[in-house]
């Protein structure tokens, strides 16, 4: 039996270091002298110590007011009004560049629209157009970053040449996550950014970025708006969505998708967009499909237009949904291992899909059903479980814990590792390894 654990590629890439120093955090020495005092805890410090691990120094202070002082907040910095070039640090250090657009006027807190560009494109081509009027009128930071190019100057394998007749300098690739979520995570530590209104966009080559990181994070953003993408460069050889990739669409269970095709689109196939909300409608997701007809691949951008009104109709009231009483996950690699409240920590072969279904039932019942899945946590929500209850979990219908669950530093570490998101921040868990007695039986055997 082959165990993979998912814990240990927990992504340190989340971790990146910020776009810039925050003036108003303290230095080295500064923090050893305060952390000294609990009871007076610095919130940067409690922060620092979330990103690095440090149980000893969180342990100086109860989870409950680590809890409270996280999910409150820290000072940041106002970003000044306008269009601007930045660099980003992305999942393995290296640099790439973003334009962001911060709109005018007294904002308390921003929402954070991500615009991916198209093939041969970049980031400052749809910034001010598809969405400067959206923004401005609600609040949204956009941010158009361009895309990378691969390590020592290979061409995408997620690109073949044969579809676009050259070899690919830079594109978005399903490993792209890590840039787009450096991005989520270093301009939320930097400015005053709502993560329950974080929407990510994308145009053809872009589409098929925003349908496969929404797919593995579904629970960083607040909707997703693909247009003219698909979900895998294999469908170009089937009239089937591909094996490889289609099991993630369960996931988009709590992730509104707004999806917009041509009907004479040439270079990506229409099927790609009807096959996906086909799989979304039978699953009763929040989804929308518009097909423009007489349109090819190159769609109209312009605000005035009606496409974008009616997209910008459908995203102007979404946010973020928290708190589900259900989550459907599904992993084909170990670096999306959690959504909401359930996190897979090792599953069986790591060649086939892993997949969890957890529900909050009567009588503080969670009730967990799995395949391929050796070993899990749940992240206990606070508003809908309440401390001193006594809490059961089932697997496949069999009872695998009861009893009360305590805070702990622990479950701070763990929920914040992979996220660094205050809202997904929980102050119990519990783990459950459910391989430990198929392992014995094979052993014996």
């Amino acid at each position: 039996m082959v165990r993979i654990s998912v814990s240990a590629v927990l992504s340190i890439w989340l971790l990146a270091a910020p776009l810039t120093a925050n003036p108003l955090a303290p230095t080295q020495t500064e923090s050893s002298m305060l952390l000294a005092t609990a009871s007076s805890a610095d919130t940067y410090l409690l922060i620092e110590a979330l990103d690095t691990g440090d149980k000893e120094k969180l342990g100086e202070t109860s989870p409950a007011k680590i809890f409270k002082a996280v999910t409150k907040g820290v000072a940041v910095e106002r970003p000044e009004p306008g269009t601007r070039k930045e660099k980003i640090t992305g999942a393995d250090g290296r640099q790439a560049d973003m334009w962001v657009h911060v709109p005018s006027g007294r904002i308390k807190k921003y929402g954070l629209l991500i615009m991916l560009h198209g093939y041969g494109g970049n980031g400052e081509q749809l910034l001010t157009v598809a969405y400067s009027k959206f923004a401005n009128r609600n609040g949204y930071i956009i941010v158009g970053p361009e895309a990378m190019k691969p390590l020592d100057g290979k061409s995408n394998p997620d690109l073949p040449p044969t579809i676009l007749g050259e070899t690919t300098k830079h594109w978005w690739t399903y490993r792209s996550d890590g840039l787009v979520m450096a991005i989520v995570n270093q301009l939320s530590a930097r400015f005053p950014i709502d993560r329950n209104r974080v929407v990510l966009s994308g145009m053809s080559m872009g589409a098929w970025g925003t349908w496969n990181i929404g797919m593995r994070f579904p629970d960083c953003f607040s909707a997703i708006v693909p247009f003219a993408g698909g979900l895998w460069m294999g469908d170009y050889n089937t009239e089937t969505l591909g094996k490889q990739y289609a099991p993630l669409i369960d996931n988009l269970k709590w992730l509104p998708s707004y999806c917009v095709h041509g009907d004479q689109d040439n270079i990506v196939p229409t099927r790609f967009s009807r096959l996906l909300t086909e799989e979304l409608k039978e699953r009763r997701y929040d989804h929308t499909y518009v097909e423009i007809a007489g349109a090819n691949h190159f769609l109209d951008f312009d605000e005035n237009g009606s496409m974008m009104r009616e997209v910008i109709k459908w995203l102007k009231p979404r946010k973020r949904i928290l708190h589900p009483p259900e989550v459907i996950h599904v992993i084909i690699d170990d670096d999306h291992p959690r959504q909401h409240w359930l996190r897979i920590d090792a599953r069986n072969d790591d060649k086939k899909p892993a997949k969890i279904h957890g529900r909050i039932a009567k009588k503080n019942t969670i009730v967990v059903e799995s395949e391929n899945v050796d070993a899990f946590t749940i992240f206990i929500d606070n508003d809908r479980l309440r401390e001193k209850s006594s809490i059961t979990v089932t697997h496949n219908g069999e009872q695998v814990h009861k009893g009360k669950v305590k805070e702990s530093v622990d479950a701070l570490v763990e929920s914040w590792k992979g996220r660094r998101d205050p809202n997904l921040l929980h102050t119990r868990m519990i783990t459950v390894d459910v391989g430990v007695k198929e392992d014995r039986t094979k052993k014996d055997q």
